[in-house]
């Protein structure tokens, strides 16, 4: 998909995406281990 992002907010998402994207990868390893999608939602709110 497309998303349009404001010029004047462009650096404000760029920082959020990272965030996220940073807390998405350090679940890999937790999921891995635990094998648990369950227990990866309950320690970080979000898959």
């Amino acid at each position: 998909g497309v998303v349009v992002i404001p010029r004047d907010k462009a650096a404000e998402v760029l920082k959020l995406a990272q965030k996220l994207d940073f807390a998405e990868h350090s679940m890999y390893p937790f999921i891995e281990q635990f094998k648990s999608l369950g227990e990866a939602i309950k320690k970080f709110g979000r898959i």
